[in-house]
């Protein structure tokens, strides 16, 4: 049989406890633990409001990514293979498995954690990989990522439209810009472009767009479950609500 049980809000104050002081030779941890008050409330709150010990709790996550798996889950050891074949990176790196087809990954190298994010999409076993920086406070499965960095095809682009800096401008009109295929542009000329784009796919996605009254095809490389009835990627249309 459960109990209710009262509970109480504990608060971190900014003062020193002296109870808790650690010794002085202490290269480790915090030097002086902010001491705990305790009040009624309706649940239990535990807040630090010491700028210095959120600092300290931040920091070994500075250089760290959040990664979420758009599709079915994988083992841990799987996604550091794929990863460590993909990434290719400079320095050390660690991946951690948060559960609910959410990692984190923390990287040695600052060039490798500014590389990650801008360098195109990241697709594991026909998954796309949705990354964002690490940000406090993050709970997998209660605060969700929606932006991911995706390919997209412009078909049947007027030829003086075939230019990287108008690129950008139209891929400013999906989203934010990541980069422009130089490939594409050299050998494909007249086909289609292709630009990468970091998109809200929490969002309806554009199937087209006008450009001097000309209607521009938009179509989304690798990202195969999108409804075709509210334009939303994640489920069909037969599934749509």
């Amino acid at each position: 049989m459960s109990m209710e049980i009262p509970s109480e809000t504990f608060v971190f104050s900014a003062q020193k406890s002296p109870e808790c002081e650690m010794n002085a030779d202490s290269s480790k941890g915090i030097e002086a633990c902010p001491s705990i008050k305790r009040a009624r409330a309706d649940h239990d709150v535990l807040r630090c409001n010491d700028i210095e010990a959120n600092q300290q709790i931040n920091k070994p996550w500075e250089n760290a990514i959040i990664l979420r798996n758009m599709g079915r889950p994988h083992t841990l050891n799987f996604m550091i293979s794929k990863l460590t074949q993909k990434w290719s990176l400079l320095g050390h790196w660690q991946l951690t498995d948060l559960g609910e087809s959410y990692f984190v990954s923390r990287f040695q190298m600052k060039d490798d954690l500014d590389y990650v994010p801008t360098s195109g999409p990241c697709v594991i076993a026909n998954q796309h990989l949705v990354t964002q920086r690490w940000r406090p406070n993050f709970v997998p499965g209660e605060d969700t990522i929606h932006s991911m960095p995706i390919w997209v095809r412009l078909s049947k682009l007027s030829m003086e439209w075939m230019d990287s800096d108008l690129l950008w401008s139209i891929g400013a009109m999906l989203g934010r810009m990541c980069k422009v295929d130089p490939i594409i542009m050299n050998q494909a000329r007249g086909r289609f472009a292709r630009i990468c784009v970091k998109i809200d796919i929490s969002k309806p996605l554009l199937g087209s767009l006008s450009i001097n009254g000309r209607i521009i095809k938009v179509e989304y490389e690798r990202l195969g479950l999108i409804c075709f009835k509210c334009g939303r990627y994640g489920h069909n249309k037969e599934s749509c609500r």
